[in-house]
């Protein structure tokens, strides 16, 4: 898929704040999405770029995962292993704290088993190629785009918990009226 940019100087996503989760056997295929990414003009959270020498991983994971707008899921066989819970712990840390996650399936067509998305992530609809370079970057583009509008939050379509919508009409009822 070809990855150009119109002439105007504007990049599809600039701007963007993401964070690639991945399996560390899946490395290469991280970083070529990253790459893409950054050429159209986002800024990417990667661990083995943005963590140093002596800092708290977790906190870093973490302090990330508030900032960002979106995570992109790179799934492999690998990756979606049950074994691997840091690969989930981010996955779940970003769902909770209601950051759109776009999963990439990436699975050669001579592999026997099919990677399956896994339950946490089963909302979320996937996009999938056989190797990351047929990977339909328009369509991640599309994605990354229509959430960094959201400012990284997801909009429900369902109604609020109800101790949500109370505490509400709580805070409504205690403001009052503008006089004029």
């Amino acid at each position: 898929m070809n990855d150009e940019h119109s002439d105007s100087g504007s990049k599809p996503l600039d701007g963007a704040h993401l964070f690639i989760n991945y399996g560390s056997e899946d490395r290469d295929q991280a970083l070529w999405i990253r790459d893409r990414l950054i050429s159209a003009g986002a800024k990417i959270w990667l661990d083995r770029k943005n963590i140093d020498g002596g800092d708290e991983w977790k906190q870093e994971i973490d302090s990330s995962l508030r900032e960002t707008q979106a995570m992109i899921a790179v799934l492999t066989r690998t990756s979606v292993d049950p074994s691997r819970r840091w690969i989930r712990y981010e996955h779940e840390e970003a769902i909770r704290l209601l950051r759109p996650v776009v999963p990439i399936i990436c699975q050669p067509n001579d592999q026997g088993e099919v990677v399956q998305l896994p339950d946490h992530l089963h909302k979320f609809h996937y996009l999938k190629c056989s190797q990351v370079q047929d990977l339909d970057l328009a369509a991640v583009y599309k994605l990354v785009a229509k959430h960094a509008l959201r400012g990284g939050r997801r909009i429900f379509r369902e109604t609020p918990p109800r101790e949500t919508v109370s505490w509400v009409e709580r805070r409504r009822s205690k403001r009052s009226p503008i006089s004029c």
